[in-house]
């Protein structure tokens, strides 16, 4: 049994006071007597004062049990008792496999290390224990549960992991731990990690967490991944972060090459634990980007950032007319087809288009890639009509 407050049972001191004042009540108690007559053949000696004792009453009871149930009450006893399950417990592993986990002062790294710890913690447990293992870099993964698979199994799974992601999952990562949880046993939670990102708030969490921290101050910066989105005009506009996890200022020059060639490259000044937002338009023919933090750190496999436009499946068709008829519906009506119209007088975007159209018109030079061109007029300056033929196609219904 413990007392989460122990000075409560100070309490208990008022026993003795309790048994004083009933002493002092039994001592001034008046007794009718018929005469002092018969106590004078009492020697001087035995006239003194004589031990006098507490009559056990049931106000004294009272009183006694009172005193001691109030100096319980606010000590607060807690008794342990043995959980369900004989003593065994469910221990949750919420383990950071983010790419700051690379950094080389662990042995060899700060991942092999944690993966070391997690090891232990699998192998530290009983025939009745459970272990559920969970990744929380970037994202929350299921590693696995020793209930399921075995303890062999999980250890072999932990050992295969790579870090990856950016940044710390962890409130997630809590909530599936709870979500995976065995009602029937008590929960035990360790989060190993390096503290590489700022930590969420977590206090309302119901159980205890047991850290453990890896790694020490390091001089980091790292590119995350960069975005890329196409705009109306064709070009493509690219978004990243630059992070510095670093306690000091730094500066570092940032390269960014489109389609592997060198497209900008500028210093980015970087205040401690902070991150730096970079934008920039990039050309219509842009199919991948790298972002590069030139130099050195304690981390360089988290210098590089690569971000590869989404290829379109739609087929690009443009269409150059003076009037839509039936040829832009029936464009239109091909699921696979995504039809942009420009008249005449328009200037087509330096987009390269998987068909362009035109239609009643020619244009003055013919542009990149696959054109075709219907009911164009008689007098022109790109070619000269000839015969009409026509041409029979058999149609089977």
């Amino acid at each position: 049994m413990s007392f989460l407050n122990p000075l409560g049972l100070m309490g208990l001191f008022t026993i003795p006071v309790i048994v004083g004042l009933h002493l002092h009540l039994e001592r001034n108690r008046r007794v009718m007597v018929s005469s002092m007559f018969l106590w004078q053949f009492l020697e001087a000696k035995f006239q003194g004062q004589k031990p006098r004792f507490v009559r056990f009453t049931w106000l004294l009871l009272l009183d006694i049990t009172l005193a001691i149930l109030f100096s319980l009450a606010f000590a607060q006893p807690q008794l342990t008792l043995p959980a369900v399950g004989g003593g065994a417990v469910q221990k949750v592993i919420l383990l950071d496999d983010s790419i700051s986990m690379l950094a080389r002062d662990g042995k060899p790294d700060r991942f092999s290390l944690a993966k070391e710890i997690a090891v232990n913690l699998i192998q530290d447990v009983s025939r009745r224990d459970e272990v559920l293992v969970l990744t929380i870099g970037g994202e929350v993964d299921l590693v696995g549960s020793s209930n399921e698979s075995g303890s062999r199994t999980l250890v072999q799974a932990v050992d295969d992991l790579v870090p990856s992601g950016f940044g710390t999952m962890l409130r997630t990562g809590l909530a599936q731990a709870a979500l995976f949880s065995n009602p029937e046993l008590p929960m035990e939670v360790y989060v190993i990690n390096d503290g590489a990102y700022a930590p969420e708030d977590i206090d309302d969490f119901p159980t205890q967490i047991t850290w453990a921290f890896i790694g020490f101050e390091v001089n980091n910066q790292a590119v995350l991944p960069p975005v890329l989105e196409t705009q109306n005009d064709g070009s493509v506009s690219l978004f990243v972060r630059v992070m510095n996890y670093s306690t000091q200022q730094s500066e570092r020059d940032v390269e960014i090459r489109v389609n592997g060639e060198v497209f900008r490259q500028e210093q980015v000044s970087m205040a401690a634990n902070s991150a730096v937002p970079l934008t920039a338009i990039l050309p219509a023919n842009t199919q991948n980007v790298s972002v590069r933090l030139l130099g050195e750190d304690s981390l360089p496999e988290d210098d590089l950032g690569v971000a590869a436009r989404p290829q379109d499946s739609a087929v690009q068709v443009a269409l150059v007319t003076n009037t839509q008829g039936d040829l832009a519906r029936a464009v239109s009506a091909v699921p696979d087809a995504r039809l942009t119209v420009y008249a005449p007088e328009d200037v087509i975007p330096e987009i390269i288009y998987d068909l362009i159209l035109y239609q009643g018109v020619v244009p003055q030079q013919w542009p990149q890639g696959t054109a075709a061109v219907f009911d164009p007029p008689a007098v022109n300056g790109l070619f000269t009509l000839g015969e009409e033929r026509v041409i029979e196609t058999p149609i089977t219904v």
